[in-house]
């Protein structure tokens, strides 16, 4: 056993942020929260109905709180049950894919901007985007190209289709 090794925590089902409080109530197995190896991580998808995969068209009226809220319930938890453990949001994104063959929306744009830069960065929590080359493509490895102008987006800035948040390209 490599007591340097990374072990990272997370949820029971799905990952989600809520779910840490539920599941780690109690870090005794793991160093009490004391193990400078250990991490605790979510995928934040929020909101499902919007993130998700098949959900329809993607002008739903997400908020900013839907990008704050997993991320101050995990930094809750990581300060409290925690002990001030790192947290790592390992999977993010919006599965436009499943619905479009081309990203041309707006509010998918807006919550890329958002997330990392404006909530995730600020608080202090590394990320990992989830890109499955489908539902949830930045990077098209068919083409080897960036096929849309997503990683833009999450580096804080990308051209818009317009200037309104729904767009065409949302429904």
């Amino acid at each position: 056993m490599d007591p340097q090794r990374i072990v990272i925590i997370g949820g029971n089902q799905w990952f989600a942020a809520a779910e840490m409080a539920n599941v780690w109530s109690d870090l005794s197995g793991v160093g009490d929260g004391q193990d400078p190896y250990v991490m605790a991580t979510f995928h934040h998808y929020d909101p499902w109905t919007f993130c998700g995969d098949n959900q329809g068209t993607y002008d739903d009226n997400w908020t900013d709180t839907n990008l704050s809220g997993p991320m101050d319930t995990m930094l809750a938890w990581s300060q409290s049950t925690g002990k001030g453990m790192p947290v790592y949001i390992g999977e993010w994104g919006v599965g436009w894919g499943s619905r479009y063959t081309t990203m041309d929306c707006n509010n998918i744009r807006s919550w890329y901007q958002k997330m990392d830069k404006d909530n995730a960065q600020p608080r202090g929590i590394p990320t990992s985007l989830w890109d499955d080359g489908g539902w949830f493509k930045v990077w098209d490895i068919g083409s080897k190209s960036w096929n849309n102008n997503l990683a833009d987006c999450i580096l804080g800035t990308c051209n818009w289709n317009g200037t309104e948040r729904f767009n065409a390209g949302c429904k």
